[in-house]
């Protein structure tokens, strides 16, 4: 039994033909596989009869409770055969539809199968239950200390100290048998991080004391994501239950996260190495930038090519995916160029803005309350610029001595809230300047070795670091 604030709520959504919300409501409860996989089949049935096909085979093939069907008992095999014998006919009405009733009953019959599964409880318990745990894991957790407040809004704990930002290396990681880190990604809701090393090992980690994560099953049993060569390249989908993978030899996979199984093996560049893969909000298509001079964007049922987009600069390693539908480019020429996932084409390119070498080393996205997207961009031997990418106006430029002096940026990124920027030197050293004002908080001497990657957790003070010494440093405040 699962409880809720508002089981009418919940009724009353079903009814109405609110998927959307529906599955948003139940997604923190269980319900019986049964009950389940009559919800999601009706739901399914429901897009098919408005078209909606992609919708209905997104639900068929990845969704567990469908999923399951095909590998159950002769009946519902059979359920699950006429699910997909529908939709690659394109048939926009099933015979029976709702087996024996119109639609409007199966939904209020849905409904009070789900609200029975539920209980509700005052509002005001579930605040005390919250208190509860937030207690417990204050207790239990090293990396909470007394002086540490959670916040219910951000789902985080923040500190009392005045600065949030970070300034010190508070844990290190050095993968077995000499392997080396070559890329990072931190889980949508920063309970995990993932390292992807030299040889081809993907390996999930705690973000409470970052040792590896033993509450996913593949992992405690020994097993872990593999690759064949260099993982080069990580992404998860918005929602956390896929993650991407790509690699020196430019075979991309799509793993199911939380099971550790592989939906997808692929070869999507047949020389480059992959650079920086993406996928879509729905997790229909995976976008995948690679060294040889394109970005191919696959369906991830397929695994075929949708569409090939070459840049102007073969030259160009430096990739990022935007939430926006563009990914931005840039590389020897000095020139950053965006591109539009949709058309292929380019949508602007804006030229070097100052002195140095003018080899672009970095590209990141900053996620911002602006209402134009802007870009960091980190180029050799001058400072880095953050640009308006609308007008093309360079908003702040992030600069220091040091770097005219000998050193030089190699990347720079953002802080979760847009509130910090940090670059990393040449010379393993982190500086961090205050996003709006462009003024420098601090240095921190880091890592030695060669730069590899570096990500920042998605709601805390927490930067990971990756270098060609081997090791994975973790910076806190």
């Amino acid at each position: 039994m699962d409880f809720m604030d508002s089981s009418e709520k919940l009724a009353s959504l079903v009814i109405a033909g609110s998927w959307g919300d529906v599955l948003d409501c139940i997604s923190g409860l269980s319900f019986p596989d049964d009950v389940l996989v009559d919800l999601y089949e009706h739901i399914c049935v429901e897009f098919m009869e408005r078209g909606e096909y992609d919708v209905s085979e997104t639900l068929l093939n990845t969704t567990s409770p469908l999923s399951s069907l095909k590998y159950g008992d002769p009946l519902a095999v059979l359920r699950f055969r006429r699910l997909e014998s529908a939709l690659m006919e394109k048939l926009s009405s099933l015979k029976d539809p709702y087996r024996g009733v119109n639609r409007d009953s199966r939904r209020e019959d849905l409904a009070q199968k789900l609200v029975a599964h539920v209980q509700c409880v005052p509002s005001g318990r579930l605040i005390s239950l919250l208190g509860d745990a937030i207690r417990f894991r204050k207790q239990s957790s090293e990396v909470c200390s007394s002086r540490e407040k959670f916040d219910l809004l951000r789902g985080v704990f923040r500190s009392d100290a005045t600065t949030t930002f970070v300034n010190r290396v508070v844990a290190k990681i050095t993968l077995p048998g000499g392997s080396k880190p070559e890329s990072l990604a931190f889980h949508p809701r920063g309970r995990y991080f993932v390292i992807g090393s030299t040889d081809g090992l993907i390996e999930v980690y705690s973000d409470v004391d970052w040792n590896l994560a033993q509450d996913l099953t593949y992992q405690a049993r020994g097993e872990f994501l593999i690759h064949d060569a260099c993982v080069t390249a990580l992404a998860f989908d918005p929602s956390g239950s896929w993650l991407a993978s790509g690699d020196k030899s430019g075979k991309v996979c799509i793993w199911n996260f939380h099971t550790g199984e592989r939906y997808k093996s692929l070869q999507s560049s047949p020389h480059g190495v992959v650079t920086a893969v993406r996928l879509d909000s729905e997790s229909n298509r995976i976008y995948v930038a690679s060294d040889d001079g394109a970005v191919r964007i696959h369906g991830t049922k397929s695994g075929s090519i949708l569409k090939k987009i070459s840049f102007l600069d073969s030259l160009s390693s430096n990739v990022r995916f935007s939430s926006k539908g563009v990914f931005y480019s840039g590389g020897s020429e000095g020139i950053l160029r965006t591109y539009s996932c949709e058309m292929g084409n380019i949508r602007s390119e804006f030229t070097f803005p100052g002195p140095g070498t003018c080899i672009i080393r970095g590209v990141d996205v900053v996620d911002g309350p602006e209402t134009h997207e802007t870009v960091l961009v980190t180029y050799d031997g001058a400072p880095t610029t953050r640009l308006d990418t609308t007008s093309g106006s360079v908003i702040t430029e992030y600069g220091t001595p040091e770097i005219a002096g000998g050193d030089s940026f190699m990347y720079s990124l953002s802080s979760t809230y847009a509130e910090y920027v940090y670059c990393l030197s040449r010379k393993g050293k982190v500086f961090c300047f205050d996003l709006s004002a462009g003024k420098l908080l601090n240095v921190i001497p880091v890592f030695e070795g060669e730069f590899k990657a570096a990500v920042h957790h998605p709601t805390s003070a927490i930067m990971v670091v990756a270098s060609s010494d081997g090791t994975v440093y973790i910076l806190g405040n």
